[in-house]
């Protein structure tokens, strides 16, 4: 994810999507690793799904379900596809304080996020 605000080095520009689900400062770890599954679940390296429960994310066992399916748009957004809404990060600045699903917005930093090839 891109951080708002002025930066001044890689370090601090991104932030990374870490199990069991929250957003901070990219380090390398395993928590850091997600797939995506053929049916567009996003899987944590410990093998529990992101999901969202009623409008909030949570980490679940991972279920062929609506509920643990995500899109990845062209933009860069995580769109749940049970509610057609946006994987957001909260707070400000580079230290959001956790996920919630809200409606897309139009090139919104704290939406915009990114998957490996």
């Amino acid at each position: 994810m891109v951080a708002t605000g002025r930066q001044r080095d890689i370090a601090s520009y991104s932030l990374c999507l870490v199990a069991p689900g929250h957003v901070e400062n990219c380090a390398g770890t395993p928590e850091e690793t997600w797939t995506v599954t053929a049916s567009g679940a996003l899987k944590s390296a410990e093998g529990r799904c992101l999901a969202v429960v009623d409008g909030k994310p949570e980490m679940q066992p991972c279920a062929p379900t609506n509920a643990q399916a995500w899109d990845f748009t062209l933009a860069g957004n995580l769109v749940d596809r049970e509610d057609h809404e946006c994987l957001s990060a909260g707070g400000t600045g580079t230290e959001p304080d956790g996920l919630s699903v809200k409606a897309c917005g139009h090139n919104q930093p704290n939406q915009i996020w990114s998957l490996p090839n």
